[in-house]
Parts: C-alpha cells; structure tokens; sequence
C-alpha cells in the first residue's frame, strides 16, 4: 500500500476521533450491531466472551486494565491496521478490510463499554532504564509466557508484547502499567511488590529496544 494511501486512511482516522469518542453511548442498535460485528470478525481468536486466548494467543478484550490503558487509539488503530507479524490482520476497508470507518469506531466503544473503567490519559514520554538488565529480567520472569523476546508462539499463554507493530503505537508507559498491575482475567500477573521500580522500568526499556529487533514477517 502506497505511504501516501496510509497517511490518508490514519488522518480519516484521526479526524473522526473527537467527534466519536465524546459521543453518547451507543443505541440498542449499534451495542446489537457491534456485538454481531464483534462475534463475526473477533470471537475466533479472542473468544465468544471476549476471555482471550481461544486461539492464537489473542488477549483478553474484557481486562479492565487493559481497557482503561489501550482505549481508545491503541484499541482502535490495532483492530483497523492490525498487528503485522502476527495472526492479527488489519480489519479497515481502506486497507482492504471488511469494516468502515463508522463500524469501526462502533466496534472500539463497544469493547470500553463492555468494561465499566474510565481510561487513563498516558503519557507518552520515553521511560529511561537498564535495558541490558532488563532483558536478564525479562528471561527470569516473562519470556515462559511471551517468548525470549517477546515474539509468542505455540504453546505460549502471554500475547506477541515484543511485536513492532504493538511497539510502534504503544508508549512506553502502557507497557509498564502492564507489567506493574498486570492484566485482570488473564494469567498475566502484576509485578508491583515482585520487582522494584528500576526493575520494571528496566523491564520496559528492553521491550522498547525489541522495537525494530525482530522481523515482522506474516505468520
């Protein structure tokens, strides 16, 4: 797909984002409309219930933290690009996808109201630490569930967090809320009170360097 077509389809995106995300909560209608949408298109991988896991690693839709952390760019732009080297594939129409712009938005504020949380403003400052430590961190306590970096596979309960396309739309401080409060209703568990602050920082610096470490070819 040409550069130039990408930067049109994200600016669509981002355009319609205020007016979507201040909007009231959705009718009878659209809730029944999204949730079909969400059963056709979602529940094979991310199951029936939204529980995660059924198949391909896919994470849970209904974790409160992650609701409140990834809501409502990192929800959306995920379901509409999709997740590049893995089984994930981008869902807009404008990238060949079935759903449109408006069906999209409905989808992504479906999933929030789901999950009764309010979403936290992250901040998207770089968080400094000991990526070196971290990656000895990271093969201690994370790579059972994620891959040595991050990269998931068979046999493995903890989604692709060393993914390019995961790391390119996620801040540094939405990888450390996770790692620190981890992730409700999934075998994830926090860290606070297991590692030290410049443990998980550490932690996170060594994802942020897996940004453009492993190739992200289709699976």
């Amino acid at each position: 797909m040409p550069h130039r077509f990408l930067a049109a389809a994200c600016l669509l995106l981002l355009a319609a984002h205020a007016v979507a995300f201040e909007a009231p909560p959705l009718t009878a209608e659209e809730a029944a409309a999204a949730a079909a949408d969400y059963q056709k298109y979602c529940a094979l991988c991310h199951g029936a219930d939204r529980q995660g896991n059924a198949s391909d690693n896919a994470p849970s839709l209904r974790s409160q933290s992650l609701l409140r952390t990834g809501f409502p760019e990192l929800i959306l732009f995920t379901i509409a690009y999709g997740r590049r080297g893995t089984p994930m594939g981008g869902y807009f129409d404008e990238i060949g996808g079935p759903m449109d712009n408006a069906e999209l938005y409905r989808l992504t504020r479906w999933l929030k109201e789901q999950v009764p949380v309010e979403a936290i403003d992250l901040p998207r400052e770089p968080i400094a630490g000991d990526a070196r430590r971290g990656r000895e961190i990271f093969a201690a306590h994370c790579a059972r569930c994620h891959g040595a970096e991050g990269e998931s596979g068979e046999g493995m309960v903890g989604p692709a967090i060393g993914n390019p396309a995961l790391l390119a739309l996620a801040p540094d401080a939405f990888l450390r809320y996770a790692i620190e409060n981890g992730r409700d209703g999934t075998e994830m568990a926090a860290f606070a009170g297991v590692l030290s602050a410049d443990d998980i920082d550490a932690v996170t610096a060594y994802l942020r360097s897996l940004e453009t470490h492993w190739p992200a070819e289709a699976t």
